[in-house]
């Protein structure tokens, strides 16, 4: 297991898991949202540089806002792709290697969706238009005729 990052770092990664939460509209879930936002901000409190080490309650609350942090910061990362902006998405990209770094630290990886999709059949929007719908949601599309 590789060393934590600054506590610098790790502020900069539960605040980005903050602005996430915050971007978060949906009424069904306000208060869940409004309950891991005041989490990520009581860690944000133990994370001063002069706060003792963090215990594992602590550690499980970081991996949560690394989780947060990384969708923040990989969308982010993807609305800016189209541009010629640089300088910005080498920060964004930078911000993502940084939670990479401390999710080693913790001892785990998210993981990607790319990751998830290896091995995936990979089909186009027209393909799964032209597919026949199925009344049964317990039968994947495109296997009610096999």
């Amino acid at each position: 297991m590789t060393g934590m990052p600054p506590r610098r770092i790790l502020r900069s990664i539960v605040l980005d898991a903050i602005s996430d939460r915050r971007a978060m509209e949906d009424p069904e879930i306000a208060e869940e949202t409004a309950r891991i936002i005041d989490a990520h901000r009581r860690l944000h409190d133990r994370l001063a540089d002069d706060a003792p080490p963090l215990d594992d309650e602590a550690r499980d609350a970081l991996a949560l806002a690394c989780l947060h942090a990384r969708i923040w910061r990989e969308s982010y990362v993807d609305s800016w792709a189209h541009t010629n902006e640089k300088a910005i998405i080498l920060q964004a990209r930078q911000a993502v290697q940084r939670i990479d770094r401390t999710e080693r630290a913790l001892g785990f990886r998210y993981r990607l969706a790319s990751e998830c999709l290896e091995g995936c059949e990979m089909v186009s929007i027209d393909e799964l238009r032209s597919r026949p719908r199925c009344a049964d949601p317990e039968i994947p599309m495109g296997k009610e005729n096999a």
